[in-house]
């Protein structure tokens, strides 16, 4: 239990801190060539633990994030993949829904409108009107799902590898950059 706490707290320290440096930044970000990314050291944060909730210890979380005030998580694995709207003080589901057995469910996230929840390796994201969760459609994503998130102009997803894929709402993708740390794939 105490291992899950502490799991949630980082992951929402660290989803708070990336929300706030979204919301500072107003300029596109710049890609770098490959030399000026090898120059350019990596940024370190610290973590200060403020408060704990409660979360269930039997959540494989995969996808965590805030909407509109609500906290929302994805997870789970083979015959346990889930959907649900946290209440935050007792980390009991408000709302929930269930993946068939046969999907895992990976990173989640609400994108012009609509809950998008991508799938580790089926090639899938889900769509789902986020007031009611009902199914809506299923686009594909030609590689393994890791991590959805959004920068609110495009989805933004990960497969496992050095390399992120930015794609619009019909989960096309329209470019992806490699990842490095002092020159090397990460």
């Amino acid at each position: 239990m105490i291992r899950s706490q502490l799991i949630l707290l980082v992951v929402l320290a660290l989803t708070s801190c990336a929300h706030a440096k979204v919301k500072e930044s107003a300029p596109a970000a710049k890609v770098e060539s490959t030399a000026e990314a090898a120059r350019t050291k990596a940024k370190q944060y610290a973590v200060k633990v403020i408060r704990e909730y409660p979360h269930d210890p039997t959540s494989y979380t995969q996808g965590l994030f805030f909407h509109e005030g609500s906290l929302y998580e994805s997870g789970g694995g083979y015959g346990e993949s889930m959907f649900r709207e946290v209440d935050l003080a007792t980390g009991e589901a408000l709302r929930r829904f269930d993946l068939k057995d046969r999907y895992f469910a990976e990173g989640a996230v609400i994108f012009k409108g609509m809950l998008y929840m991508l799938t580790w390796e089926n090639g899938m994201v889900f769509l789902y009107d986020p007031q009611t969760f009902q199914y809506k459609k299923t686009c594909y994503f030609p590689h393994e799902g890791w991590g959805l998130t959004t920068d609110g102009k495009q989805l933004i997803a990960s497969d496992g590898s050095s390399k992120i894929y930015f794609m619009d709402a019909e989960c096309k993708i329209k470019k992806s950059i490699n990842v490095t740390l002092n020159g090397r794939a990460l």
